[in-house]
């Protein structure tokens, strides 16, 4: 039987008996899901048994996708646009075993290095270790290495440009690098030997940082903390001597760049995960909980470490800037209300990226590198490439022009994911408040519009914006929201404002 037959029967046992008569066999599955993905039916036969030849390309997707709901190979929530954009396609996986590319020299798995994330987190690119040593506390910072592994522009280091970062839809998860290769080689698990660069940072009373090493070495974690760990162990003093330190070291340092002019902007935020078959999990994430920002200011301290390293010695990088085109309205400090924030990014021109340092307003600092997520965002596997030769004394593998174009290709890409990404994660925010029923009240803050934008309203505890197209108050209130209709496959919510 070939797939349009087995289909015509599928579909009139479906019409006739409201179920198949048997399973659909494997090779149909995939037929569909090739066709809800965009690709074109295997002969002009489906045209006809999916419901008419006049369909379009889209109706041939949401029709594929339909049958596969009813069939119950899908949930009815597959994401048909991610599905048909490209960029779920895994990874080619990489043939064992793997060589070395450079191998560092230094072993430093003597220090007790702690991995701080999320509960399941896909990969480890850091971890870190604090300890005091009088009035200043020592802090290292280990950041994973695939740099190691990975010769630039050879065939791996090439398909982690074209794909530019991994992508984190709520739904799917598609690595930059071979899963098994950053599982086995790469990603900082605890207990097993890895490469990495490591930094080891001292963070005066004054909170300045100097770098101390900047080294290839090899590193064992000794064990990994969940965010919520951390911050329990912190709030209510349980805390180990490292995680007080490493705490301490954060606030020193913001503190410092504060001093500097820095803007400490920390939004709320959700960790939102939906497999299929399952009930979505939205889970609280707010950036400004201290166990967040002791990895974040860490990741921040690392940047700026390795800019400096960089800078000094004239090496090209994609250095970041950000720069205020107008003053701010709200002076340097710590922000966490999402309409402070809102205000002082407006104030900010776009962010650039060039191939010598510039400043950073935002973060208060000379010159800054995204250095912290190799295993993840193309831009950082860059970095660690010329990081890495020049270490070696070896020519550095991009000078400016090149590497800027490297940079430009990855990001194109990146920009796309994160698009699929933010209208995946409004889907199943929506489909989340959708099950609490209209009526549902909640509670926001108002962003200021512009020209091509409403005001909107800020929810916390939901991590989502809502328009509230006619709204005539002011920026910065705090409102009582009313919901009265969701459509999460438009990514529509109508609210009223309550009293």
């Amino acid at each position: 039987m070939n797939l349009t037959t087995e289909l015509a029967g599928l579909r009139r046992a479906l019409a006739t008996y409201g179920r198949a008569n048997a399973a659909p066999s494997e090779a149909l599955c995939e037929a569909l899901a090739a066709v809800a993905a965009g690709h074109p039916p295997p002969d002009d036969g489906w045209l006809r048994v999916l419901g008419g030849r006049r369909r379009s390309r889209l109706s041939m997707r949401e029709a594929a996708a339909s049958l596969l709901t009813q069939l119950g190979v899908w949930d009815g929530h597959e994401d048909i646009e991610a599905l048909a954009s490209g960029l779920l396609m895994s990874p080619p996986p990489l043939a064992r075993p793997w060589r070395m590319y450079t191998e560092p020299e230094l072993d430093a798995t003597d220090v007790p290095l702690v991995a701080i994330d999320s509960a399941d987190p896909h990969e480890i690119d850091d971890a870190l270790y604090a300890e005091r040593e009088g009035e200043s506390i020592r802090l290292w910072i280990a950041i994973a290495a695939p740099g190691c592994w990975i010769a630039p522009g050879d065939p791996i280091d090439l398909d982690a440009r074209s794909r530019g970062a991994s992508l984190y839809h709520p739904r799917y998860h598609v690595p930059m690098l071979d899963a098994a290769f950053c599982r086995d080689a790469c990603s900082l698990v605890p207990a097993q030997r890895r490469p990495a660069l490591l930094l080891r940072l001292r963070i005066d009373a004054a909170g300045d940082a100097v770098t101390e090493a900047v080294d290839l070495a090899w590193v064992r974690v000794a064990e990994s903390w969940t965010y919520d760990d951390a911050g329990r162990a912190l709030d209510d003093g349980s805390a180990p001597p490292w995680l007080a330190a490493a705490a301490e070291a954060a606030q020193r340092s913001e503190t410092a760049r504060i001093a500097r002019g820095a803007y400490l902007l920390y939004r709320p935020d959700v960790e939102l995960r939906a497999p299929p078959f399952a009930t979505p999990t939205l889970r609280p994430a707010p950036q400004a909980a201290l166990a967040r920002r002791v990895v974040s200011e860490a990741m921040v301290r690392a940047g700026i470490a390795v800019a400096g390293w960089l800078d000094v010695r004239g090496l090209p990088a994609p250095f970041r800037g950000h720069t205020a085109v107008r003053p701010p309205p709200l002076p340097p400090g710590c922000y966490t209300d999402p309409a402070d924030v809102g205000a002082v990014l407006r104030s900010m021109g776009p962010a650039r990226v060039q191939a010598r340092s510039l400043r950073h307003d935002i973060l208060g600092a000379a010159a800054y590198v995204q250095a912290g997520s190799p295993l993840r965002r193309y831009g950082d596997l860059l970095v660690q490439h010329q990081v890495l030769a020049a270490m070696r004394q070896r020519p550095t593998p991009f000078d400016a022009g090149p590497l800027l174009e490297a940079l430009s290709a990855s990001e194109e890409r990146r920009r796309a994911m994160r698009r699929l990404e933010r209208r995946g994660r409004r889907y199943f925010q929506l489909l989340h408040l959708a099950g609490h029923g209209l009526g549902t009240t909640l509670r926001g803050q108002v962003l200021a519009g512009n020209g091509r934008l409403p005001p909107r309203a800020q929810v916390p505890e939901l991590g989502l914006e809502i328009e509230l197209p006619s709204y005539a108050g002011g920026e910065g209130e705090w409102v009582r929201l009313v919901v009265d209709a969701i459509d999460p496959m438009r990514g529509r919510i109508d609210v009223h404002i309550a009293g």
